[in-house]
């Protein structure tokens, strides 16, 4: 990923979401209900490989969510939910795998190019997902309770990455090499 794109997504998966929460926070202050959510992802919890600008993203709005919370719901009584997403069945993989381009020929890791494009493309997501649909009347329905969580935990893999959040991420590293290929990729280009 070129430092464009890992800009752009920051733009996208942080800065965009802060700038709608300013624009939002006067209206939402004048409600009796006001209520920011934030989508975040289980991502933010797993070194996934290949996927750090993404997952950094992902715990950048995090920590953000976290501080905002503190923020605004004892002083101001607005409620701050984080939305930390798992594993849906979208067109995601599909729209990575119509993306140009790929592995640069220059890439330390072009011996692997093989093992690791589907891993950038997150085919290893492919099909292990819950549907939109389920995934949505989980999300309403947590949000529309009497007392929403802080953080609701959605989608394939999410009380998982929940579970794994209170363990050292280290913990993660081998299902996380072997799920991405990584394991791979290591024996493919270690110098002898």
């Amino acid at each position: 990923m070129s430092l464009a794109e890992g800009k752009a997504l920051f733009d996208l998966n942080v800065w965009a979401n802060v700038a709608l929460s300013q624009a939002a926070l006067p209206l939402l202050l004048k409600s009796s209900k006001g209520m920011i959510v934030n989508h975040t992802s289980i991502a933010a919890h797993a070194a996934i490989p290949y996927h750090a600008a993404y997952a950094a993203s992902k715990a950048a709005m995090s920590m953000f969510t976290t501080i905002m919370r503190e923020e605004l719901e004892g002083s101001f009584g607005l409620k701050v939910v984080e939305l930390k997403t798992g594993g849906v069945n979208t067109e995601i993989v599909k729209n990575a795998r119509a993306k140009e381009g790929g592995l640069p020929n220059s890439s330390i890791y072009a011996a692997a190019k093989e093992v690791i494009e589907p891993a950038l493309r997150g085919e290893f997501l492919e099909n292990r997902g819950i549907t939109p649909e389920a995934w949505a009347k989980g999300v309403v329905g947590d949000l529309l309770s009497s007392s929403p969580p802080n953080v609701i935990w959605r989608g394939n893999g999410a009380t998982q990455a929940r579970i794994a959040s209170w363990f050292p991420m280290s913990w993660l590293s081998g299902p996380l090499e072997k799920l991405t290929g990584l394991d791979k990729v290591e024996k493919i280009v270690k110098k002898p």
